[in-house]
């Protein structure tokens, strides 16, 4: 009995400490990847799009920045895809009125922007990021504007 239960025993007590030591893995992966710049506003999100040739969706990561934090006059922004897609922006009040537009020259996969902010007054605002060939609102980023 114990030439079965002790191997038994110590095979389960490795295979919890590997599953734990993975566990441990993927949660420091995690929080690494976490963005804890203050002087950027960053993330991600996915687009759809359909592919005809294959009848299926594809979805595309679009990773985003803008800085410096605190916004002062400029605004920079970053839009970056793994192919080029077409992007327009829109600085929006919370209520939704447009006070300003940025519609790039040519369809690319990396966007690096600088748009003048420096006549809003102080307060909060709404880039919304739309895809330039369909109109529609792809992802929203609020921002404050300090002095």
């Amino acid at each position: 009995m114990y030439k079965i239960f002790i191997p038994s025993f110590l095979l389960a007590l490795c295979l919890l400490g590997t599953n734990a030591q993975a566990q441990q893995s993927n949660q420091s992966a995690t929080i690494s990847g976490n963005h804890t710049d203050n002087s950027i506003i960053a993330g991600h999100f996915e687009i759809a799009q359909p592919n005809k040739a294959k009848g299926i969706t594809e979805y595309i990561n679009v990773n985003f920045g803008i800085s410096p934090l605190p916004l002062t006059n400029v605004l920079h922004l970053e839009l970056n895809t793994p192919q080029p897609t077409l992007f327009t922006a829109r600085i929006n009040t919370p209520e939704a009125n447009t006070l300003q537009t940025w519609k790039p020259r040519e369809k690319s996969y990396l966007y690096n922007e600088s748009i003048d902010i420096s006549k809003l007054t102080t307060g909060s605002y709404v880039l919304c990021i739309y895809d330039g060939e369909n109109k529609v609102l792809l992802h929203t980023i609020p921002f404050t504007k300090g002095k």
